[in-house]
């Protein structure tokens, strides 16, 4: 009987230990979640016109270092929403931008995996450009030296016809 006691204490500690390993976890996990980004700016609206379509947009900022969001209303019709609609699009400006910016990180990671991709790019353009002035530098090297080396055949060539001129002249005389 005491062995089972003992298996059933063990078993309740280790127990009680995941439970707390689980709050802990899923509080740190709802914690990020819950962070939060404020409205940071709301610009002026502005009428833009897509194909037959108009609609008011409005730049929303958010705190932190994250890329601006447009959000639009279609004339006549009272919500606001992003036009990728990822997000429930809500009736007033002030609650579309507050929407915005709770979901900003959601939103700012297919812009932050676009800029990574042009960074991508660029680098790789950079990269390719380095290695094609490396070539054209290794090209004008070669020419130099070919050059070089004609210059010298040129010098001995001189050398050699004035040496013939005089034997020439040695012997016309």
């Amino acid at each position: 009987m005491i062995f089972y006691y003992r298996k059933s204490r063990i078993a309740l500690h280790k127990l009680i230990r995941l439970a707390g390993i689980t709050l802990f976890g899923s509080a740190v996990i709802f914690t990020s979640q819950v962070t939060a980004e404020g409205i940071d700016t709301i610009s002026s609206e502005l009428l833009e016109q897509v194909g037959d379509q108009a609609f008011w947009e409005v730049e929303v900022n958010c705190e932190g270092d994250f890329s601006s969001v447009i959000i639009r209303q279609k004339l006549k019709q009272d919500n606001w929403c992003i036009e990728s609609r990822q997000l429930d699009c809500q009736k007033t400006k002030q609650q579309m931008a507050e929407e915005v910016c709770l979901n900003i990180q959601i939103l700012a990671k297919p812009v932050v995996t676009a800029q990574r991709k042009r960074d991508r790019r660029a680098l790789a353009s950079t990269s390719a450009l380095n290695k094609q002035q490396l070539v054209l530098k290794e090209a004008r090297l070669r020419l130099d030296k070919e050059k070089l080396e004609v210059v010298e055949i040129e010098a001995k060539l001189e050398s050699r016809t004035r040496d013939i001129k005089r034997q020439l002249q040695a012997l016309e005389n």
